[in-house]
């Protein structure tokens, strides 16, 4: 995960989104709530906060690696 991409700006999520996706850098599916969203300026893609249990820290998920999403309580 040393390459993992940090997007140039980053707001929280309040509302409980369920994000998986399987990652290219950490090749396997990560699958938790993200915390956050971002995205680099010009805008060239979003980016999730994922808190994943599997791994010791949340992680960035471009839009691109996302395979379903919901709206889910907490």
């Amino acid at each position: 995960m040393e390459n993992e991409h940090r997007p140039e700006v980053a707001i929280p999520i309040t509302q409980p989104l369920w994000i998986e996706a399987t990652s290219g850098q950490a090749n396997q599916a990560i699958s938790g709530y993200a915390i956050a969203v971002g995205w680099d300026r010009p805008q060239s893609t979003t980016f999730y906060l994922v808190s994943d249990a599997n791994f010791a820290r949340p992680l960035w998920v471009s839009e691109d690696e996302v395979t379903s999403n919901s709206v889910k309580p907490a």
